[in-house]
């Protein structure tokens, strides 16, 4: 099986190819978490900066 350039960029250590599939999914849930949280904090400035 090849390696995907998908992996390859986000994956910081070299044994991608012993990878797990719980890691990536931990990998992906760790990026919709930050997406999300990055989301919250843009609508809460928002709300912040239309109170004042």
């Amino acid at each position: 099986m090849e390696n995907h350039p998908f992996e390859e960029v986000y994956s910081s250590d070299k044994d991608t190819s012993i990878a797990s599939e719980g890691t990536l999914l931990t990998r992906e849930l760790v990026r919709m978490l930050v997406v999300v949280a990055a989301l919250g904090y843009l609508v809460g400035l928002y709300n912040l900066f239309s109170v004042l």
